[in-house]
């Protein structure tokens, strides 16, 4: 299907159904450029070479064990000069949800960044998904540019999920129930 474009507000009396594979990304670990909408890659022989992207924004990504790298795009805030042109920059309101579905181990880490000048706000509850406890603890996130996961004191294990939806100009609102069998040991997922 083609991009469409609505300039709303748009009303929908049973829904709207995000449903389908292409909900879902399973993402490739190594370091990725996050992206809103979906990238072609370039033709070959062309420079600088684009790779693609299936698109991230609305999305859930999943990363498993293993080592990630996920750099959120730059927002950009400029209200354009005609708010119905489907080809405008600004990109408030994008949403990234990124989902682990294993327990990380060893040295393997899921790093999310801000881009350059933006910064995240909001936090993250802490749940302890031990059978012997049950403790929660929440931490704040105030002008964090990283979001870090890890096999021991930040949490990466399986169900831990965080969203990062972009509310302004250099703000990230972020949301994350972050699963730890010992939350009396764990460490901000923030810097």
């Amino acid at each position: 299907m083609a991009k469409t474009t609505f300039s709303g507000p748009v009303k929908s009396l049973g829904g709207f159904v995000g449903a389908g594979s292409n909900n879902v990304v399973t993402m490739t670990a190594g370091t990725t450029a996050l992206t809103v909408l979906p990238v072609a890659p370039s033709a070959p022989g062309v420079t600088p070479a684009v790779t693609s992207s299936p698109g991230h924004a609305g999305k859930t990504l999943v990363v498993a064990d293993d080592g990630y790298i996920l750099n959120l795009p730059a927002i950009v805030a400029t209200a354009p000069d005609d708010p119905t042109n489907p080809d405008q920059v600004n990109n408030l309101g994008m949403e990234f949800q990124v989902f682990l579905t294993a327990d990380l181990s060893g040295a393997n880490t899921v790093v999310i960044n801000a881009s350059a000048g933006d910064a995240f706000y909001g936090g993250a509850l802490y749940v302890d998904d031990s059978v012997a406890r049950t403790d929660a603890q929440s931490f704040t996130a105030v002008a964090a540019t990283v979001i870090t996961f890890d096999a021991t004191t930040r949490s990466g294990q399986f169900g831990t999920m965080v969203k990062c939806k972009a509310v302004a100009d250099n703000v990230w609102l972020v949301e994350a129930t972050v699963l730890n069998l010992d939350v009396s040991t764990s460490v901000t997922i923030f810097s």
